[in-house]
């Protein structure tokens, strides 16, 4: 992810990811927030207090694999947009 992408998907400049990157500016709890929603961990996980879930190694079927590859083969704005539609399946399975 680049810093400009970082910055919109947190709703700040890209100067100030580049002045959190170096230590130039702390990180407000809402941009801490925002960082650990981003990719999908609790702030304790974020922070490193608490262990990250196991990863199940489970293979991909065929079918899963042609869309991965597909997916790959996109641009990065298209994934982007594949992989928000998916989170938003996601949420209403949840449900």
């Amino acid at each position: 992810m680049t810093q400009a992408e970082l910055a919109r998907a947190l709703g700040v400049s890209q100067q100030a990811v580049f002045a959190y990157e170096i230590g130039d500016r702390r990180i407000s709890v809402l941009i801490l927030e925002r960082l650990a929603r981003l990719f999908r961990l609790n702030i304790d996980q974020f922070l490193g207090f608490a262990p990250e879930p196991p990863v199940r190694k489970r293979r991909l079927s065929p079918r899963a694999m042609r869309h991965a590859e597909r997916l790959q083969a996109l641009s990065k704005t298209q994934q982007r947009f594949v992989v928000r539609i998916i989170d938003v399946l996601e949420g209403y399975n949840k449900r």
